[in-house]
């Protein structure tokens, strides 16, 4: 994330992507809890930073070994 002179907006960067890896987590928990062994062709929205905040929307399809 780069803010308008150039440089990089490392605290919502690390916001950011703590985000994400929570959002994932709760995904593949999610997905274990409906009995599905993973997850797949996950797709993470854009995410949106406002305030302090951030939102980031996580789907994907639970999956079965054979």
């Amino acid at each position: 994330i780069v803010n308008t002179i150039g440089g990089r907006m490392t605290k919502y960067e690390s916001l950011l992507d703590q985000t994400i890896d929570r959002a994932l987590e709760e995904l593949k928990r999610r997905a274990a809890a409906k009995g599905y062994d993973g997850v797949l062709a996950i797709r993470i929205s854009h995410p949106v930073i406002t305030s302090g905040a951030v939102e980031v929307v996580v789907c994907g399809t639970g999956f079965n070994r054979i």
